[in-house]
């Protein structure tokens, strides 16, 4: 049965169909050898495929249920096995989305105690293992309400070299994602002479490129953590694209008439660093710099459950995105020795059917 129900899974037509027929058979597996790890992180697998499906129909009572059964598969492979990382990991990542944050810490702890210390056989230490071992960080800080100062560089970038594909999709299409064109009417309504030399920080696929160009920019620099991301970004009006750090691009010896970043900030929680290299890569006296941020909790929008932020501060939120109060964007600014000179509140885009709130903020250079 758990052979069968392994075929069933890897069986492409009538998808759903199979889906139901395999968690069956599994289930059935798993009932008849209680002593098999393997029947229940089979059941596991499928169970993430069919909760995949109700999420896409939007069926949130299913998709519920589903995850609390995969929660449970994934308990009784981790007694059966308890030290086998990727059943640590994923059990972890279950109770995450189950909200159980004791239980998931305590397991995404043990899950890096192993990939820390190599345990394991030598193609999941060296591996698999190895690779998930930056999710499990970020996610470990979420599920203990840790204030990182920004989320490790291998969780950001291997998540959108996953997410490359079908990014500009996904997002435009499905999210309503519309903070591009947000930042470049933000610009246009600035007034000032037209920026010819500008910084993309986070650039993705490019989307704000082609919005950059039609405002007059005529050198284009892009940065990303994500290769995916970034091949997709060529041929979309960039001069240059650089693979690194956000902080990478302020090393020209030209300074900038224009720094962007758009939906890059939910990635960092302290800004200090990158508006402080923002603003001493501005040329004077016109340098402006435009930014957007996820703004704290608010009822009625996707991230109302999130809980607090301090106030003029930052939170790394339940989603693993951070949220920053416009005052605490507004004083880091000031202290890296720029001006508020306009903010807008904003629907940066929609999770769930709900709008996520946000802020467009501009700044120019103090004095």
């Amino acid at each position: 049965l758990n052979s069968l129900g392994v075929a069933l899974l890897a069986r492409r037509a009538g998808r759903r169909r199979r889906l139901h027929e395999a968690v069956a058979a599994l289930r059935e597996a798993a009932l008849l050898d209680a002593g098999s790890c393997s029947a229940q992180t089979n059941l596991a697998r499928v169970l993430a495929r069919l909760e995949a499906e109700a999420s896409k129909a939007g069926n949130t009572e299913e998709e519920a249920a589903i995850l609390r059964e995969r929660a449970d598969a994934l308990r009784a492979a981790n007694r059966l096995r308890p030290d086998q990382p990727l059943v640590l990991y994923r059990l972890g990542m279950a109770l995450k989305d189950c909200r159980d944050s004791e239980e998931a810490a305590a397991a995404l702890e043990r899950y890096l105690e192993l990939a820390d210390a190599g345990k394991g056989d030598a193609t999941t230490a060296q591996g698999a293992t190895q690779r998930k071992a930056p999710i499990a960080r970020h996610w470990l800080a979420v599920v203990r309400g840790d204030a990182a100062a920004t989320a490790p560089a291998e969780y950001v970038a291997g998540l959108f070299d996953s997410y490359a594909d079908r990014f500009d999709d996904h997002l435009v299409n499905a999210l309503g994602y519309q903070t591009p064109e947000l930042i470049a009417a933000e610009i246009r309504g600035t007034g000032g002479p037209t920026p010819r030399r500008c910084a993309d920080l986070g650039c993705g696929t490019g989307l704000m490129g082609p919005l950059l160009k039609e405002l007059g920019v005529e050198h284009l620099v892009g940065v990303d953590l994500s290769a995916g991301m970034l091949a997709k970004a060529e041929g979309r009006g960039y001069d240059r694209l650089v693979c690194g750090d956000l902080l990478d691009v302020f090393g020209e010896p030209e300074a900038y008439d224009l720094v962007v970043a758009a939906d890059v900030f939910v990635y960092v929680g302290d800004l200090r660093p990158v508006l402080e290299a923002s603003a001493r890569g501005l040329a004077r006296p016109h340098g402006m710099c435009v930014v957007s941020t996820e703004a704290p909790p608010r009822a009625g929008g996707a991230n109302e459950c999130s809980g607090p932020v301090p106030a003029g501060g930052f939170r790394l939120a339940d989603t693993g995105r951070y949220l920053h109060t416009a005052t605490y964007v507004r004083e880091t600014a000031e202290g890296a020795g720029m001006r508020l000179a306009a903010r807008r509140s904003v629907v940066l885009r929609y999770n769930g059917g709900k709008p996520v709130h946000g802020h467009i903020h501009v700044f120019r250079l103090a004095g």
